[in-house]
């Protein structure tokens, strides 16, 4: 059965590659196609509006996307949440092209009150008991595991595992945030301009609660790497400052 699965999403992946250079006419051939972690969208959005030329953006989680270009998805360009997943990419695909590393992103958590995050951040679970707490799934997103050791840093992660809600990537957290289908949750930094009113209800975490971000061309397109300067410029480090991302000078 799994094997069938992989299959099915090779073909799915192969079959998107396909239509996408088909579609392309001849001035927009070399427009990229960028596969960007949830946490990065907002901002890989305000980038591609100031970046010269046309780039397709793909929005999921990171862990999703890996697997996809795994499968053969034609991406250009792979910006995951996390550096550690550029990393292992390159590795796997004895690429001649290293990660660049860009950000540190902030894990930031959410409460629709603060005596609720001040009885999560001292172990109190006596006063969380019942109440559903979302985060990205850990399997596939890197701020899932970040929150899930957040909380075990806390010491009440078994006590509170049952009561946790997966959303499958940190833009689908978000969207339990705005709707308030959850009590507590884990979101990014990068996220909380998103929030709108919401987001005076956010919480920072520590600074070592943090995850270094790193892009990583996918080939030796001339177009890519112009891409992956533009995205170490001044104009784009201003706009990562602006949604909340820590630079790497």
């Amino acid at each position: 059965m799994r094997n069938s699965i992989a299959i099915k999403r090779s073909c799915l992946w192969g079959l998107l590659g396909c239509f996408y250079l088909l579609g392309c006419s001849k001035e927009n051939k070399q427009e990229l196609l960028v596969a960007v972690a949830a946490s990065n969208f907002p901002v890989m959005q305000e980038i591609a509006r100031q970046y010269p030329h046309k780039i397709t953006l793909v929005q999921g989680a990171s862990g999703q996307l890996y697997t996809q270009i795994q499968q053969g998805a034609p991406y250009d360009v792979y910006l995951p949440a996390a550096e550690s997943y550029a990393e292992r990419l390159a590795q796997e695909r004895k690429s001649r092209s290293t990660p660049v590393r860009l950000s540190t992103n902030r894990l930031t958590g959410w409460s629709t009150s603060p005596a609720l995050w001040s009885a999560l951040i001292e172990g109190d679970t006596t006063k969380l008991q019942g109440v559903s707490i979302a985060m990205a799934n850990p399997r596939t997103a890197p701020f899932g595991e970040l929150a899930v050791a957040y909380l075990k840093a806390k010491g009440c992660y078994h006590f509170l595992e049952k009561q946790l809600v997966y959303g499958q990537s940190i833009a689908q957290v978000n969207h339990y945030i705005k709707s308030r289908q959850v009590t507590v949750a884990f979101s990014s930094q990068s996220s909380v301009p998103q929030l709108g009113s919401e987001a005076l209800y956010t919480h920072s975490c520590e600074n070592h609660f943090s995850i270094s971000q790193a892009v990583l061309p996918l080939n030796d397109k001339i177009q890519t790497k112009d891409f992956v300067t533009f995205l170490q410029s001044s104009v784009a480090q201003n706009i990562f400052r602006e949604y909340g991302f820590e630079v790497v000078n």
